[in-house]
């Protein structure tokens, strides 16, 4: 067994839901499709913030033929911008996470008590 610094017991695997066209028909809302398709979200959020941000920096540079400054302000705008939507992105994704992992253990935990 383990001690008190020692590894427990592993923890049992999860239980295989429904499949993902099932889940996402299923209108009792018992199974959710967020979960599953939380890293293809993320992929795609990540490549419009790409896009926005390398069309900011593009004009940026567009800017720049007329007024320097604007143009370089444009251009640290649309870079901190980028960098500041891609972490917001990834902590508001793993809050939803994080609430759907709340919501598994709950019901986890009521499952237990029946």
């Amino acid at each position: 067994g383990g001690g008190a610094f020692g590894a427990g017991p592993a923890a049992p695997p999860p239980a295989a839901g429904p499949g993902f066209f099932a889940a996402l028909f299923d209108f009792q809302f018992r199974s959710f499709v967020t979960t599953q398709i939380i890293k293809v979200l993320f992929v795609l959020w990540l490549v419009l913030i790409g896009i926005f941000t390398l069309s900011g920096v593009a004009s940026s540079f567009g800017v720049m033929g007329f007024s320097p400054l604007t143009g370089l302000l444009t251009l640290l705008g649309s870079l901190v911008g980028g960098a500041v939507a891609v972490l917001l992105t990834r902590v508001g994704l793993e809050v939803l996470i994080v609430l759907f992992r709340i919501s598994e253990d709950l019901a986890a935990i009521r499952a237990r008590r029946q």
